[in-house]
């Protein structure tokens, strides 16, 4: 039996078999789409994108940490990520922000039945899955899924083809924030800290670079 929502079409029943070869053609697919993608902002929109339609979420979402320690979302499927970009979440606090310090994923099959957490009205469903993003011992974000297509609660199983999903997502965002770091050792080492300008040793790297020319041309 199948159901077809907005022309996303997904197994309402699948054999483990089924389940498990269309999960690692999504992971091939997903891994190959990123190695393709470059800058970290370029890499969360295609992982929104992409786990949303495999588990036939409306909506997804995926944070990152700032430089300052907050959290902020980086992409957003569903909605406007606008509606979203200026909001910061302490670690700790709420789904996001808990599921970023403790590295446990969180799945919440009827938000009602737990305390402190509350509906949002955007949402059609009271179920939602929230995984942590890891390297490691280190945690680099967190997606979110909201409101099955299908509108019944997210399974472990669900659950489950998240995780495996944020393997390639895991390695892409290593990637990223490893060029990120390497960049602003770059630019560390050529400016003065206090002034933000060029120091002298980069003054002299450069004049060099220019003398060099003139030299051969006398």
């Amino acid at each position: 039996r199948r159901n077809v929502r907005k022309g996303r079409d997904f197994s309402v029943s699948m054999t483990p078999e089924e389940h498990a070869r269309r999960l690692g053609v999504a992971e091939h697919r997903l891994t190959r789409v990123l190695g393709r993608v470059e800058g970290l902002r370029e890499v969360c929109t295609v992982v929104v994108r992409h786990v949303a339609r495999f588990v036939g979420a409306r909506f997804a979402a995926l944070a990152v940490p700032t430089e300052e320690g907050q959290l902020a979302i980086n992409a957003t499927h569903g909605y406007p990520i606008a509606l979203v970009r200026m909001l910061r979440i302490a670690p700790g606090m709420g789904v996001i922000g808990s599921v970023y310090v403790k590295g446990a994923p969180l799945l919440v099959e009827d938000i009602t039945t737990v305390p402190g957490l509350q509906r949002r009205p955007r949402y059609r469903t009271n179920s939602f899955v929230a995984v942590p993003i890891s390297a490691g011992r280190e945690v680099l974000g967190v997606v979110c899924v909201a409101d099955r297509l299908d509108d019944q609660p997210f399974s472990r199983e669900d659950l489950s083809s998240l995780r495996a999903l944020t393997a390639p997502v895991a390695l892409a965002m290593s990637r990223e924030l490893a060029n990120r770091n390497a960049e602003n050792f770059a630019r560390a080492a050529v400016t003065d800290p206090l002034s933000g300008l060029f120091n002298r040793p980069y003054f002299h790297e450069r004049l060099e670079e220019e003398l060099d020319p003139a030299r051969r041309r006398n």
